[in-house]
């Protein structure tokens, strides 16, 4: 093999490893370890409106108008992009024009960290089947579900990253 094609698979290489599109992403759900801070995150601060297995509210009467969201397969969750699921849990449930919904979902930013919260959507994801965590995967730009996928019986095949900012939010 001559010198320069050495150089170029190199550097290939060297961009491959170095791309913050896959050494910087906050939710990475072929990572064990945040996995289970996710799963002990939901079951701690999430399971009593979303249900232990994500299917919702296991009372929906006892939420008034604004019932919650399932986060399973059955649920829409697949339609919005990492960050717009991270700003939920963050700020809590919002109208159009940014104020707090009274009956909606409470902010998490002062109880749950960064790390928690990124953790328990990498969680959430975890169990959405392979098709839904690829379609999802097109709202997190620099990451594809391809990407090293590892799906078992915990753990699914997605890999994502921050949505576009344009994407909008449903209030939940």
């Amino acid at each position: 093999m001559s010198n320069k094609v050495k150089q170029v698979l190199l550097s290939a290489i060297f961009v491959a490893v170095a791309s913050p599109s896959f050494a910087n992403h906050p939710v990475d759900i072929n990572d064990k370890a945040q996995i289970a801070i996710g799963k002990s995150i939901y079951q701690e601060n999430c399971a009593a409106c979303h249900g232990v297995d994500r299917q919702g509210p296991e009372n929906p009467k006892d939420f008034g108008k604004r019932k919650p969201p399932r986060l399973d397969a059955k649920g829409h969750g697949f339609h919005h992009g990492d960050q717009i699921h991270f700003d939920q849990i963050t700020k809590g449930s919002r109208n159009k024009s940014g104020k707090p919904i009274d009956d909606g979902m409470p902010p998490f930013r002062d109880s749950l960290s960064d790390k928690e919260i990124w953790a328990t959507i990498a969680f959430i994801k975890s169990h959405w089947p392979m098709k839904m965590q690829m379609m999802q995967d097109k709202m997190n730009p620099g990451h594809a579900a391809s990407q090293g996928s590892n799906h078992n019986s915990e753990m699914g095949s997605e890999k994502g990253m921050m949505m576009p900012k344009k994407q909008k939010s449903h209030g939940h």
